[in-house]
């Protein structure tokens, strides 16, 4: 996953640039997926839990979750996980 960690438009909406762009995001999660093949979903959540961006596989054809669809994941075992041990750094 260092890979997806490394991605620009990421690392621009993590610093919380004005210059991010969520399609460029878009585009580099889908890349991923097609040249992986490996995960069934992909996603990315900002720090209130809520997903910005998701890929599912779809056996071969990957393709984004539209943005009305996305959900809030504050509640999931792996966000809760996740934050905690940033905030334990």
């Amino acid at each position: 996953m260092e890979i997806i960690a490394n991605l620009h438009e990421l690392k621009k909406f993590a610093d919380q640039l004005p210059i991010f762009s969520l399609d460029e995001l878009n585009a580099d999660f889908l890349s991923f997926s097609r040249q992986k093949k490996y995960y069934d979903q992909i996603k990315f959540l900002n720090k209130e839990g809520m997903e910005v961006v998701q890929v599912d596989y779809n056996n071969g054809k990957p393709s984004l979750k539209p943005q009305k669809l996305l959900q809030n994941k504050a509640h999931r075992y792996y966000f809760k996980d996740s934050i905690a041990n940033l905030q334990n750094q």
